[in-house]
């Protein structure tokens, strides 16, 4: 692990340590906890957009030390760890995970008498009642209504 001290030389001791655990991977609250902060002394500290950018470093320096782990894996052989390497870091170069393809296939049939039928129904209630029976309000809704209260 990296001395985090050059960071800044003049911070705190308590600091030091709170950025040496998140640069371990440790999350915040927990690292807080662990040099004797208590969540309000977490939340007043972090206001601080100097310190907050210390913070930020340090969570670089946890993913960068988790890459340099994929990458000792992948050259020991892990072919997990070799591919999502170059899936992370030379997407540029082709290496891209595979993409997910989705098909839907969908077939519907209608019956030509249905068809037939409804056609015929909508001719018959036009001739009766003219184009406004088809239309909202018309004929077809009163018969709608009269036919679901039975």
């Amino acid at each position: 692990m990296p001395d985090l001290s050059v960071l800044d030389p003049k911070l705190a001791d308590d600091k030091l340590n709170f950025l040496q655990h998140l640069a371990g991977g440790v999350r915040p609250l927990t690292a807080a906890l662990a040099v004797g902060w208590s969540p309000h002394k977490l939340r007043q500290v972090m206001k601080d957009p100097e310190f907050q950018e210390l913070v930020d470093m340090a969570g670089e320096i946890s993913i960068e030390a988790m890459e340099q782990k994929v990458y000792e894996l992948g050259l020991r052989g892990n072919l997990s760890a070799a591919t999502l390497f170059l899936y992370s870091h030379a997407s540029h170069r082709g290496w891209r995970p595979p993409t997910q393809r989705v098909a839907v296939e969908s077939s519907k049939t209608v019956k030509v008498e249905i068809v037939e039928g409804a056609k015929a129904a909508a001719i018959a209630l036009m001739e009766r009642h003219g184009v406004k029976a088809l239309q909202r309000g018309g004929a077809l809704d009163a018969i709608e209504a009269s036919s679901s209260d039975g």
